[in-house]
């Protein structure tokens, strides 16, 4: 069940438009925290900052600042963030406690520079990209690639293409893995 005012949601919904294609357009105020609402609370007010959460105006040392103004620089590193075909690999539509419950994975081609794969968990839980079905997420990288997670906020966890093509990957709760190759 989604909870409105869950700031996972945010956060996995900061990560698939950091990633997906297109410009990414973020709202004044989402870097704040702002929950928004009816009129007039559909526009808060910067100059007095969030209140509800004690953030000062335009707060720029709280935890969704810090995750905006990361996932920008993590596209700005990454030619195929911005530049490249997408690609969907990976979807499913499973609820509840399956193995691959919430995650949606695609990749990002730069020919000549660079294949980026996201992998997103939009689920309360700890998923991954293989199904109870038997079936795996298939990459089109080569097999025995190593892979590099390089989301802000992660460890830097390696992944690595088995010879089939796929890509054995656990994504906690809400979050997700951009996957580089190094």
């Amino acid at each position: 069940m989604f909870e409105k005012n869950d700031p996972n949601i945010l956060r996995v919904a900061l990560m698939y438009l950091m990633t997906w294609d297109g410009i990414p357009c973020v709202y004044y105020g989402t870097e704040q925290g702002f929950a928004g609402g009816v009129d007039p609370k559909n526009r808060e007010d910067m100059f007095r900052g969030n209140e509800a959460l004690g953030y000062a105006p335009f707060s720029t040392d709280n935890p969704t600042f810090d995750l905006v103004r990361d996932l920008i620089q993590m596209r700005k590193d990454h030619v195929a963030l911005r530049r490249g075909t997408t690609s969907p690999v990976w979807s499913t539509t499973v609820a509840g406690p399956a193995r691959d419950a919430g995650i949606f994975a695609f990749e990002r081609v730069a020919p000549g520079d660079e294949t980026v794969l996201v992998v997103l968990n939009a689920s309360t839980q700890d998923s991954e990209t293989c199904a109870a079905s038997g079936g795996c997420l298939k990459t089109t990288l080569p097999a025995g690639s190593t892979l590099k997670d390089v989301m802000p906020g992660t460890d830097g966890q390696t992944f690595t293409v088995k010879a089939d093509g796929t890509v054995d990957i656990t994504v906690p709760g809400r979050t997700g893995r951009v996957l580089v190759k190094m």
